[in-house]
């Protein structure tokens, strides 16, 4: 089955005249999960010539995810669009941007600090948006954690379907959780018994999305694995040290604590930071930025109805 129902675009002469401007009229009906969806590429792929404005409905039905796996790329974008378009955008489904991985150790760059969340919306041109569910901004991955007495590195928690930060001594594929696909919670890190670190736990991709719960390490140095969640994973903990909780909804992850040990910052939730890593005898390491829910580029979105946002609107 294909992934929507649409009307065939149309070039079309304004009503009531003979010979008037003409327009591209276009209706379409996102029926299924899609993954970074372009209205410009779009209109294209479906005889739009480029030139002709644009008369363009844009509905996704209740319960399907409009969603990015790139914090650079957004959920929903518009494209670049021609004077005298009308754009109107319905949303009863979830768009939502990607979210950050969690800090940690790199074997073969060195530490990551927690990475940014991406926008759920990109708008190229002015567009009344009717929102009847959620539009979500990607979270922020949470901060790395480390001891420096002990060498340790401790992984922070993943961020709407991002990955968990891995701990020193261990791999992305046997460390970190990995992050949820559309409507999954994110997995939990797991523990081989080789890494001093602990591992972040993956973040989920469901709304709003309940974080991962906070670890505490076993008064050692072995690592305690974090745990995913269905927005924000908890990060990672070894020695004495306690994770961050990841967030929920639009929460800021928790910020990780404790003594001589390393710990990672929890995920943040939808639209909102990763919580910073314990650092022993350091400054703390910093979760990534939350995404928009919007990013405007400077236009102008005329809201109809606002639903639930997650994430600046700028």
């Amino acid at each position: 089955m294909p992934f929507f129902t649409s009307f065939s675009g149309k070039i079309l002469s304004a009503p009531g005249l003979k010979l008037g401007p003409k327009i591209f009229q276009f209706i379409k009906t996102l029926s299924s999960n899609i993954q970074e969806y372009n209205l410009r590429n779009d209109l294209l792929a479906n005889g739009w010539d480029g030139v002709t404005p644009v008369d363009a409905q844009i509905t996704v039905n209740s319960g399907i995810y409009v969603w990015s796996n790139n914090i650079s790329t957004a959920a929903f974008t518009t494209g670049s669009l021609v004077a005298d378009s009308v754009i109107s955008i319905i949303n009863n489904g979830y768009i939502i941007g990607k979210g950050g991985d969690g800090g940690g150790y790199l074997s073969f760059s060195g530490k990551q600090d927690g990475q940014p969340g991406g926008p759920a919306m990109n708008i190229n041109y002015p567009v009344s948006i009717t929102n009847n569910s959620y539009i979500a901004g990607g979270g922020g991955g949470g901060g790395i954690g480390v001891n420096f007495a002990f060498g340790v590195d401790a992984g922070g928690g993943g961020a709407g379907g991002a990955d968990g930060g891995i701990g020193q001594g261990s791999t992305r594929s046997d460390g970190g959780g990995y992050g949820g696909a559309p409507g999954q919670s994110g997995a939990n890190a797991i523990y081989t018994g080789t890494t001093a670190g602990g591992n972040g736990g993956g973040g989920g991709r469901i709304l709003p999305g309940t974080g991962g719960a906070a670890v505490a390490a076993p008064g050692n140095t072995l690592g305690q694995p974090g745990r995913g969640g269905g927005s924000g994973g908890s990060g990672g903990a070894s020695n004495t040290a306690t994770s961050g909780a990841g967030g929920s909804g639009g929460n800021a992850g928790g910020n990780a604590s404790g003594g001589n040990g390393a710990a990672g910052g929890g995920g943040g939730g939808w639209g909102a930071s990763g919580g910073t890593g314990h650092l022993a005898s350091s400054a703390a390491g910093p979760g990534g930025a939350g995404g928009k829910a919007v990013n405007l580029n400077g236009n102008i979105v005329t809201w109809i109805a606002t639903g639930t946002r997650y994430g600046a609107i700028s």
